[in-house]
């Protein structure tokens, strides 16, 4: 008996900057995320053919990462504004939020307490096309504008989760979906929860989101 066995790690780094007036950097932060049970099952699904017709083939799932989303849940929430009105209101609708996710937990599916990231849409879409700073590595990059995120009657909006989410999400619904709390989820690749970073509309941000395998 032949036995081969390699184990292949996947690592998920988050850099959050703020710039202020686009230029000057105010905020860097450095987190690491954990991919999800619907992240390790969409790797495994986007690797195999369901079906074979000469050349062409049907994957289990044919999806991508498309949108990143950011929350005021999570474990580590800890800014007295996200326990104050409104925000400590159902916000959203249907979202109540117990800030009990933790990044260590692989069962996570959703953003706990779900912010607004525009004037429309729950998701900001990442740039394309994603880079490649190493044949190892993919970067997916998304940009949150000074009136982004902190949207009226909201002047400041203490970020503290963050997810990376599938094509199939639909960004104008909390979660990529529509649903009762804890809402939709299967959309979800990837979650971290981090020292709260009070968002206001002085600066913008950007997110830097790298797998290394």
């Amino acid at each position: 008996m032949i036995n081969l066995n390699e184990n292949v790690l996947v690592r998920g780094d988050i850099e959050i900057l703020g710039f202020e007036r686009g230029k000057r950097k105010v905020l860097h932060q450095h987190t690491t995320n954990i991919i999800v049970e619907g992240g390790r099952r969409f790797l495994c699904e986007n690797a195999a053919a369901s079906a074979f017709a000469g050349a062409s083939f049907t994957r289990h799932q044919n999806t991508v990462v498309r949108y990143i989303g950011f929350g005021i849940g999570g474990s580590r929430q800890t800014h007295p504004d996200a326990s104050s009105s409104p925000l400590s209101d159902t916000y959203p609708a249907g979202y109540g939020g117990t800030n009990a996710q933790t990044d260590t937990d692989m069962a996570v599916s959703r953003l706990e307490r779900p912010v607004k990231a525009t004037a429309t849409n729950w998701l900001m879409e990442v740039a394309t096309p994603a880079s490649f700073p190493t044949t190892r590595k993919v970067r997916w990059t998304a940009t949150f504008g000074q009136t982004d995120v902190n949207l009226a009657p909201y002047t400041l909006m203490p970020i503290s989760e963050i997810a990376l989410y599938k094509n199939t999400a639909d960004p104008t619904l909390p979660n990529g979906g529509a649903g009762t709390y804890p809402g939709a989820t299967g959309h979800i690749v990837a979650y971290d929860t981090f020292t709260p970073v009070p968002k206001t509309g002085f600066f913008s941000l950007q997110v830097f989101w790298t797998w290394t395998f």
